[in-house]
């Protein structure tokens, strides 16, 4: 008697991360021409498993940063870059990598696009969390970069909380080559109404900040019941 048998075997790609994550900082109103970054914005560890070699893209799902307690005060999801360090055995330096890492040595500002961040290198970059390990860092622009700073003398914000959400896309490349799109994990919150109202389609000047001499020739409108 002849047996056949036929086994159909299934990719596996998970990214492991908080869902919740955001970035959340605190800006400190010290006199009318400084502000002080009072909390900064936390690390995210997070990881990647996979029986195929696999893409991870980052971006922002609003343009601004936006005030909690004043949803009408904004900030430019441009006014931050990040970068990723890598923790795995999965090299991500060097011609023979397994990661190709694009901020390796360097910022990449946050954007709204969908931009590939890491992918696979010269060698796969198949396997568990333990070869495929991260963290997220942020960093201002502003820091390093003294065109940032001429911003601050242009400022109108009260002291707040500022929190922006961005996604986490992981992907994996087909046999034909083509990009299968897999979500990283739930698609983030949005800020509750009361604390994210529209956004206006019209970008600010100065990076869209608020500019004290506007604010200075325009009569405050009352707010409606």
């Amino acid at each position: 008697m002849e047996s056949h048998f036929e086994a159909k075997l299934e990719s596996m790609l998970i990214l492991n991360v908080d869902p919740e994550v955001r970035i959340d900082f605190e800006i400190t109103k010290v006199n009318d021409n400084l502000y002080q970054i009072t909390k900064f914005p936390d690390d995210i560890p997070f990881s990647v498993e996979s029986t195929s070699n696999w893409k991870l893209s980052i971006a922002a799902s609003e343009p601004y940063f936006r005030g909690v307690n004043d949803p009408s005060q904004t900030i430019p999801i441009d006014f931050i870059s990040f970068y990723i360090d890598n923790k795995g055995q999965n090299w991500d330096n060097g011609p023979f990598s397994h990661i190709a890492n694009r901020t390796k040595d360097t910022l990449i500002a946050l954007t709204g696009e969908q931009r590939v961040v890491l992918a696979s290198g010269a060698k796969n970059n198949i396997g568990g969390s333990n070869r495929n390990n991260f963290v997220l860092r942020w960093k201002f622009n502003f820091e390093e970069e003294m065109s940032k700073m001429r911003i601050f003398s242009n400022l109108d914000i009260q002291e707040d909380q500022f929190v922006g959400r961005f996604f986490i896309t992981l992907s994996e490349t087909d046999v034909s080559g083509t990009s299968i799109s897999i979500p990283a994990h739930q698609t983030p919150e949005r800020i509750p109404d009361e604390t994210s109202p529209e956004i206006s389609a019209t970008i600010p000047v100065q990076g869209g900040f608020s500019n004290k001499n506007q604010i200075q020739n325009t009569t405050p409108e009352k707010k409606k019941k």
